[in-house]
């Protein structure tokens, strides 16, 4: 696990393999460390020991779909670095690039946030235009009910899965 210290309140999470990590993969994760930087956020990546945050049963279940492991194991991940002190952790995946660094915010009103998406992909006449909230970059503060049903679905969804 990396970790920068900052000055704020703030942490910025991400987390990926280290091991054959793609270029483009590279390049996205040091531009939001360099963003969290000019931030003065606080960034700590996670490497495989993020599926450490993920009970074994629910592993089992979600059968090798990593997405699914991983999604819980960034729930879990920020709950306890809220819990242990952090009043914002901010969530972006490995593969979001920061392009304007000096328009991306993690200063929210609410106690949380999600990104966002809009996906295009091949439609029956043309391109087919997805709008969708996305947790690709989602932000989450002390205290929000959100974090904590968020895992608590996440858990009694897979507990239905035959497997």
């Amino acid at each position: 696990m990396v970790k920068i210290p900052s000055v704020s309140n703030t942490l910025v999470i991400q987390s990926y393999r280290t091991e054959s990590v793609p270029e483009w993969i590279a390049n996205c994760l040091d531009s939001v460390r360099a963003w969290a930087a000019l931030q003065a956020y606080e960034y700590r990546f996670i490497g495989d020991e993020i599926l450490d945050y993920v009970p074994p049963w629910y592993r089992d279940r979600a059968g090798g779909r990593m997405p699914v492991i991983t999604d819980l194991g960034r729930l879990i991940a920020t709950r306890k670095a809220l819990t242990d002190g952090a009043g914002t952790v901010v969530w972006i995946d490995a593969d979001v690039v920061v392009f304007g660094p000096d328009d991306l915010r993690a200063d929210i009103d609410g106690d949380h946030a999600f990104a966002r998406e809009i996906w295009v992909q091949p439609g029956g006449n043309g391109l087919k235009v997805y709008r969708n909230v996305h947790n690709a970059y989602c932000i989450f503060r002390q205290g929000n009910p959100i974090l904590d049903f968020y895992i608590h679905a996440c858990l009694s969804v897979m507990q239905r899965v035959d497997g």
